[in-house]
């Protein structure tokens, strides 16, 4: 951990079984402990949070979680969940180094959660390893879609309305098919479920799959209905659905 302010009662909590706090305070002056911390872990200003593995290697801001601040408790559960998956299936793995269904599970949780760990070519080898953890793999093709979304659009000007709507339907088109052939994603404490469900749910609506729209815009709703922050994007789902459902003239 680098800066910032004492840690709330309940982060110790849900932390000290597992994870060890640690609180640095980088002066950057000479002859004093870990005068470069902050730059050496990518950090440009107080407080900056820094979660790491079990062999040292940075997993927060990384891929998965590109930022972290312990704000709340849903927030922190989700990035040490994160963090304590990556030490249980190494673990796992070491356990039978001659399975090449742990490795490969292996192989894409790292490419979920470590930036530049495991390669695009690895995980795609991993998918089609028999025994494979098949939640593993409808997570990586989910976050592969959404990587080349942002990938997309990144390269779009703001102003470039159709551009953008192009790259969304693309990627709720591909979105859906990943939810086609495989099985869904329910676990709401993973990072890519909110995306996950709002592309199934569009690409549903393209495809005129209405019943997978119904069900996606139902997960949505039981998930989200009492977030505020949700409630307009819940509405525009529900009169997309709704203009679905109307005869074409």
């Amino acid at each position: 951990m680098e800066g910032g302010p004492l840690l709330a009662d309940w982060w110790v909590e849900a932390a000290k079984s597992d994870f060890i706090p640690y609180l640095n305070i980088s002066s950057q002056l000479p002859d004093t402990p870990d005068p470069n911390m902050l730059r050496r872990m990518g950090g440009r200003g107080f407080p900056f949070f820094v979660v790491l593995d079990d062999l040292g290697q940075r997993v927060v801001p990384g891929k998965a979680f590109p930022q972290f601040r312990p704000m709340n408790k849903s927030g922190t559960d989700v990035v040490l969940r994160g963090v304590q998956e990556l030490i249980d299936v190494r673990a796992t793995s070491r356990s039978d180094p001659k399975s090449a269904a742990l490795k490969a599970n292996l192989t894409l949780l790292e490419w979920l959660l470590i930036q530049g760990k495991s390669s695009d070519t690895d995980a795609e080898s991993a998918r089609e390893v028999e025994g494979v953890d098949q939640e593993l793999v409808q997570r990586y093709r989910a976050q592969t879609v959404l990587n080349q979304y942002m990938a997309s659009v990144k390269s779009l000007k703001r102003e470039d309305l159709d551009g953008r709507r192009a790259a969304f339907d693309q990627a709720a088109r591909s979105m859906f098919k990943v939810y086609q052939e495989g099985e869904p994603i329910y676990d709401t404490g993973l990072r890519v479920f909110s995306d996950y469900w709002r592309l199934v749910f569009s690409g549903a609506i393209l495809t005129k799959n209405l019943e997978v729209a119904e069900k996606s815009l139902a997960v949505y709703r039981r998930v989200y209905s009492n977030n505020p922050q949700m409630r307009e994007r819940l509405a525009q789902m529900a009169r997309e659905l709704d203009a679905a459902r109307q005869p074409k003239e």
